[in-house]
């Protein structure tokens, strides 16, 4: 990756930043001054570092940067290094660059002119970059000189296009699935890891629209980004280059708090564009919104992006890349899964063998190159005996190239870096073979650091912060020194890049490290192993990164430690794990969160304790005065008992004293009857004698005395019936001799009686 710096004047700030970014996203290592230079370094120290440090130095023409001391030192610091130098017209300076001596020497260079159309100069600056245009008839370079037309296990950038070779058919329909007359602005590029997917979009797609293969396409504001854990951030940050006065920070903020305000800055991006002018946003690795987003920053990222495609008379399209074994993230997001129709979509295949074959002769023919007679057809051979193996062969084939004779690719070098299958892994275990045994140990906590396992299982490449390569008790210069040397141009197992962080001065730049390709992972076998004997604590790892990236994405929000049984794992894992300083903090914060959580719990339990203590004394005394309270009115109780028995008996001796009175008063009235009755039967008058009698007997234990004088009244002689009635006048009578009746006369009228019952039986005459 070549390395370009960046000379421009602080009133060219903004076109500055804006080439800064589109040659990041072209491929190009990119030093500029309010991204290397941060707080307590010396500046100017710093710049002229980055000066020796690069290939290439880029202008930026105009009359204040002509007449500007610190970019006159640096244009002329570059010349005496021999760097390769590309002046480009921002604002008119020919007259400035004539009457200054020491800049006049730039008018016998070709500069490139962005005065007009910056879409249509970007193109052409990217032309000029040294090594990135084919060769031709015309050119003198020497065999040494040759570029290296093979990325190895790098992906295409847009300044390797004229290398690019075999996709052409996945670029025409890219570019039909474009068109304006779609009504949904959403192209994904899908396919396997290790399909090309990238290098289609950078070194494919990108420069056919930017040489105007679609109408007024050379018009085509252009922004790439990868998510990261922060989606928006990073679309902020790559918009605010084509918006004058507004920061990236400013940007950001907007879209948090309204996602529809991307309406408003796709307007502010275009606003001085031709009519039919678009903004493309390339979204690469779109799988990292379902692995390092939070949901919340998630939710609102795809919200944004749903409203760019489908808002009618939009002028924004997105063009994402993703890797297929992520379809089904998409069945938790319909609106988003929706975008994925037929028309929106083309997946990357595997290569026909015509289109390998393109891919192997068309570089080397591209840069002046020659092959062994057969070689071309031996290495189609030998890729189509293995599916996948794409980044394999850009791999041998540079290696192949490291390894020429003169323009000659040769049967002999191919053979001795073990053919398409084993030039990678051989590659590989060669480098760790020649380290120490300590730095071995540190490349293999390395590279399983910036491995992840997905949710099927499977290992893949992880991109990090290189903060994060930080090892409790390995010392940072160790680790310093091996990720040199695993990204230089002779090893290439680990590969680095620059994020500008903002806009602000002084801020450092963001530098990602990565594991180079895949393919790594899957071919060497030593790699293979470790990830096997690590895969539970990978595994775990990665939920725990996520975990602790929703955490920070949060600001580090309590809702989002780990607690119960995800605690306890995380817990134990930490004590054995390689952690990164996320991992850690997040874990110890966890911890931390747990313990005042615990303590707050035993504090609530104390006052609980302390609090059911005294209820329980009070309870206690409440008890007792019960008890006592019990005891007395159950004294009191008996003593109301024993008085309502006494009252009872005294009431019921009343009573029966009463009763006795009255038992009395009638045995004495029954007495004195039964002497009346006495008497009476003595005067022979027995019907008075029967009736006193009678009445002396009425009670229920009448006294002997007058039951006596009862039997005697009654078996007395005396009156027992009266016979006939007020009305009959019966002046005879006589009686039947067993005295069963009675006959009686009543003038006329002779009346029939039953002298046992008194009953008139029947009446004769009258």
């Amino acid at each position: 990756m070549n390395k370009v710096f960046i000379s421009y004047s602080r009133r060219n700030k903004l076109f500055a930043e804006r080439l800064a970014r589109d040659l990041n996203d072209a491929g190009m290592d990119v030093w500029i001054d309010f991204r290397q230079i941060h707080g307590g370094e010396m500046w100017q120290e710093e710049i002229f570092k980055g000066i020796e440090r690069s290939d290439i130095v880029v202008l930026c023409l105009s009359p204040d940067a002509v007449n500007s001391e610190w970019v006159q030192r640096e244009v002329n610091t570059a010349r005496e290094q021999q760097k390769f130098i590309i002046p480009v017209m921002v604002v008119d300076a020919l007259a400035e660059l004539s009457a200054t001596p020491s800049m006049s020497w730039l008018l016998n260079i070709q500069h490139i002119d962005f005065q007009h159309s910056y879409e249509e100069a970007f193109p052409e600056l990217l032309k000029a970059l040294p090594g990135k245009r084919r060769v031709n008839a015309y050119d003198s370079a020497s065999a040494i000189a040759i570029p290296n037309p093979f990325k190895g296990l790098e992906a295409f950038q847009q300044t390797d296009a004229p290398f690019f070779f075999g996709r052409e058919k996945l670029i025409e329909k890219s570019l039909a699935r474009l068109r304006d007359d779609r009504s949904t602005r959403f192209l994904a590029i899908v396919g396997a890891s290790g399909s090309g997917k990238s290098s289609l979009v950078r070194a494919g797609i990108l420069p056919a629209i930017r040489d105007g293969r679609l109408p007024g396409s050379d018009h085509w504001r252009i922004g790439i980004f990868t998510p990261g854990t922060h989606p928006i951030e990073a679309l902020a940050k790559r918009l605010a280059p084509l918006i004058e006065k507004r920061d990236s920070d400013t940007i950001n903020t907007l879209l948090h708090e309204s996602p529809q305000y991307i309406d408003v800055l796709t307007d502010q991006t275009l606003h001085d564009a031709e009519p039919d002018a678009r903004l493309l946003l390339v979204i690469d690795q779109f799988e990292e919104v379902f692995t390092r987003t939070g949901e919340t920053e998630r939710e609102q990222f795809l919200m944004i992006i749903q409203r760019l495609v489908v808002q009618r008379g939009g002028r924004a399209i997105v063009m994402i890349t993703m890797r297929a074994d992520f379809f089904d993230h998409l069945s938790r997001y319909p609106r988003l899964a929706e975008l994925f129709e037929q028309e929106n979509m083309v997946i990357v295949t595997e290569m026909t063998p015509q289109e390998l074959l393109r891919s192997i002769e068309g570089p080397a023919q591209a840069a002046g190159l020659i092959y062994d007679a057969g070689l071309p057809q031996r290495i189609l051979e030998d890729v189509r005996r293995q599916p996948g193996s794409l980044p394999l062969l850009q791999y041998a084939l540079k290696e192949l190239f490291l390894r020429r004779e003169g323009r000659r690719m040769t049967t002999k070098a191919y053979e001795e870096i073990g053919g398409i299958r084993r030039a990678l892994a051989r590659h590989a275990e060669t480098i760790y073979k020649q380290l120490d045994a300590v730095q071995q140990s540190i490349m293999r906590r390395i590279l399983l650091r910036l491995v992840e396992i997905s949710e099927n299982g499977e290992a893949t490449r992880r991109r990090i912060r290189r903060e994060d390569l930080d090892f409790r008790d390995v010392p940072p210069e160790a680790v310093d020194a091996l990720v040199e040397m695993l990204t230089s141009a002779e090893t290439r197992l680990l590969i680095t890049s620059r994020e500008i962080a903002s806009n602000k001065e002084h801020e450092a730049p963001i530098v990602m490290v990565e594991v180079s390709h895949e393919a790594l992972i899957r071919e060497w076998d030593r790699f293979k192993g470790w990830v096997s004997e690590n895969i539970e604590n990978l595994r775990l790892g990665s939920e725990i990164m996520q975990a602790a990236i929703d955490w920070r994405t949060s600001g580090k929000d309590k809702a989002y430690l780990l607690t119960g049984t995800r605690f306890t794992r995380a817990e134990a894992w930490l004590e054995h794990a390689d952690a990164t300083p996320l991992q850690r903090e997040f874990i110890l914060a966890s911890e931390a969160e747990s313990r005042r959580i615990a303590k707050l719990n035993q504090e609530r339990i104390e006052r609980e304790l302390q609090l059911q203590r005294k209820l329980t004394t009070r309870l206690r005394l409440f008890i007792g005065v019960l008890i006592l309270g019990l005891a007395a009115a159950i004294v009191l109780s008996v003593i109301a008992f024993n008085a309502q028995q006494e009252a009872e008996r005294q009431r019921q001796l009343v009573e029966e004293r009463e009763r006795q009175a009255l038992q009395s008063e009638a045995e004495a009235i029954s007495l004195a009857q039964a002497a009346s009755a006495n008497r009476a039967l003595v005067d022979a008058d027995t019907d008075l004698a029967v009736m006193l009698a009678v009445f002396a007997n009425q009670l229920d234990d009448p006294p002997p005395q007058s039951e006596r004088i009862l039997a005697d009244v009654v078996f007395a002689p005396g009156t027992r019936f009266l016979f006939g009635s007020q009305q009959d006048s019966v002046t005879s009578v006589a009686m039947r001799a067993d005295g069963n009746l009675g006959i009686g006369g009543a003038g006329n009228v002779v009346i029939v009686w039953d002298t046992y019952t008194g009953e008139e039986i029947t009446r004769l005459g009258g």
